[in-house]
């Protein structure tokens, strides 16, 4: 349960980490404001839900340990 558990999680962080990497090619490549203002906030988007996808790995890693 657990591994599965870490697994779609270790999955959406890597859906997470290609959505910033097109919001930084997508910065690049703006031309106006408005571009500018959605691809940093999708890259913020992005950031803050790995911070927590990682947040929620280590609270199960932690929990583990605790049983064990």
């Amino acid at each position: 349960m657990y591994l599965k558990r870490k697994q779609q999680i270790s999955e959406r962080i890597q859906e997470l980490e290609e959505n910033f990497d097109r919001s930084v090619e997508k910065l690049i490549e703006a031309k106006d404001i408005n571009e500018i203002l959605k691809a940093l906030y999708k890259m913020n988007y992005a950031l803050s839900s790995m911070k927590k996808e990682n947040n929620k790995i280590q609270e199960q890693e932690h929990e583990r340990r605790m049983i064990i």
